[in-house]
C-alpha cells in the first residue's frame, strides 16, 4: 500500500509549503496526527484542518472541499502519504504530502503553534 501511495501522491518539502504560505497561495493544510500529538504544536497556518488519520474517511467529506488544493502533514511524512492516498481514493483530486512532516517543519526553524503561543524551535 505504501509503495502504491508513493507512486500516486506528490511529495513536497517543508520549504515548498513555507513559500506557499508566504506567497498567499490558497490551500488547506490537513494535519492527520492524533490529538495528543497535536498538543505539542501544529504548523502556524490559518488554513489548518485537523483530522486524525483513523477518522479521515468519516470526517473528510464534511471538512474538506473536493476541488480545493490539499496538503497533508503528519509527524514524519509516512502517515501523511497514506492519508493523502486515502483522500485521492475518496475522490479528492489535488492532494500532496509534506515530506518529513511536522518534524521537518520544526527542524527548519519554521513557526509552530500550540496552547502556549507561536514559536520557533532553536
Amino acid at each position: 500500500m505504501f509503495a502504491e501511495a508513493r507512486e500516486v501522491i506528490k511529495q513536497i518539502t517543508v520549504h515548498d509549503v513555507r513559500r506557499m504560505i508566504d506567497e498567499g497561495e490558497a490551500f488547506t493544510l490537513v494535519d492527520v496526527r492524533d490529538p495528543e500529538e497535536l498538543a505539542a504544536g501544529v504548523i502556524a497556518y490559518d488554513g489548518l484542518v485537523t483530522i486524525s488519520r483513523g477518522k479521515l474517511e468519516l470526517l473528510a467529506p464534511d471538512k474538506l472541499d473536493m476541488n480545493e488544493r490539499i496538503v497533508v502533514v503528519c509527524q514524519t511524512g509516512i502517515r501523511g502519504i497514506l492519508a493523502a492516498h486515502t483522500l485521492v481514493k475518496l475522490g479528492y483530486t489535488n492532494v500532496s504530502n509534506i515530506q518529513c512532516g511536522i518534524e521537518g517543519w520544526a527542524f527548519s526553524d519554521y513557526p509552530i503553534r500550540n496552547s502556549l503561543g507561536t514559536f520557533v524551535m532553536k
